[in-house]
């Protein structure tokens, strides 16, 4: 009985090592991001895509609106131009657009929860937004 107890314990203390261990890999390693095309500003985050289909996201207060720019990965540009809020509140200053890896080709995710998208030609983007945060059952 107390073999078998020692085991368990062994087995518990080997399994919470290796989560420790991939969870203070995953949290440090660094994030990928290709060499930056000609073109794309300094300050645009690369949000990676599946097998390098990546694109370059950037954006700066106007003033009276956000001029932003989405880019593929190898600086082509998608959109480019005022954007507006799809949801959430409007950035007042630059601090507010901290852009996350939750945006993707037709908007932009932002670490405060709102999502920005192109003021216009803005369709495919609303689609998907709307069955993405469960507005509509398909896009």
């Amino acid at each position: 009985m107390k073999r078998a107890l020692v085991a368990i314990v062994s087995v518990v203390v080997v399994i919470a090592g290796l989560a420790l261990a991939t969870k203070t890999y995953i949290v440090h390693r660094r994030a990928y991001a290709p060499a930056r095309p000609a073109g794309i500003a300094p300050d645009a985050v690369y949000i990676q895509g599946p097998n390098g289909r990546g694109l370059w996201e950037s954006c700066e207060m106007g003033a009276s609106d956000i001029e932003c720019a989405i880019a593929n990965v190898s600086g082509s540009i998608l959109h480019q131009g005022k954007f507006i809020p799809y949801r959430g509140t409007s950035p007042k200053a630059k601090e507010d657009i901290v852009i996350t890896q939750k945006s993707g080709d037709g908007w932009i995710s932002l670490a405060n929860g709102t999502y920005l998208i192109p003021a216009e030609h803005n369709e495919a983007s609303r689609r998907y937004l709307d069955f993405m945060v469960g507005n509509a059952k398909s896009f």
